[in-house]
């Protein structure tokens, strides 16, 4: 794992060794998972793709990864339950993912399956308020001399790549953005397995974490068997 540190907020960065295999999968599956106008995402409902027995490989390997960020954290992750509660594809053409979070769950992910090389777009990682290290609002905004640190930064961009991995806080906000801010927008459905080669592909998931045993703690979800609903 590559530990990125913003904020400081831990930012894990990996790459799947079997990323070129795994996107001729994606290219020949993915035409399944598209609403009748092409287009595949959480709005399509279309959250469910880690069902598909073709992509249990590359879900081992984001739930193993999210093992090793979990125990960056000095936490033993075989207390946990990884419950894999939703995985989306985002395909897309030109127009950017807004300004948002995943604020139901715990922790969330993004793989980069497919980047045209003339579709350049960052993934952006953003603060909230408050920013703990403003000593009066706006201090670093504006008095900042231009020297940014993981400790002074307001957003840290990630020049994104095919087959990487991204764990992060799910209540973490991000986008993705142009690179070239003068980029003419467009987003046509796919018609066809060709016209995935033309697309920005990626998949998002989200995990929410329980706890494998009942445990003694005021904090952290009990195992799902104690849960129970009655209406």
């Amino acid at each position: 794992m590559i530990q990125h540190a913003i904020f400081p907020t831990l930012i894990g960065q990996w790459h799947y060794n079997d990323s070129v295999k795994f996107k001729k999968t994606i290219q020949k599956t993915a035409i399944k998972y598209l609403d009748k106008h092409g287009f595949s995402n959480e709005s399509t409902g279309h959250v469910t793709i880690h069902h598909e027995p073709k992509f249990k490989n590359f879900y081992t390997f984001v739930s193993d990864s999210l093992k090793e960020y979990i125990q960056t954290l000095n936490v033993d992750p075989e207390r946990f339950d990884l419950n894999l509660v939703k995985s989306w594809f985002n395909i897309i053409k030109d127009t950017n993912t807004p300004h948002h979070n995943h604020g139901d769950a715990h922790v969330s992910f993004v793989y980069y399956i497919n980047l045209p090389t003339n579709i350049q777009k960052n993934l952006h990682f953003c603060r909230t308020h408050p920013i703990h290290n403003d000593l009066f609002y706006g201090m670093l905004k504006y008095n900042n001399n231009g020297q940014w640190n993981s400790f002074n930064a307001l957003g840290y961009n990630f020049a994104v790549e095919e087959g990487q991995l991204y764990i992060f806080p799910g209540s973490l906000f991000h986008e993705n953005t142009d690179v070239n801010t003068s980029a003419q927008y467009e987003n046509a459905g796919v018609k066809s397995k060709e016209d995935l080669y033309t697309r920005r592909v990626s998949i998002a998931g989200d995990f929410i974490l329980t706890f494998k045993e009942s445990m003694a703690l005021p904090l952290g979800l009990q195992p799902i068997k104690n849960w129970k609903v009655f209406s």
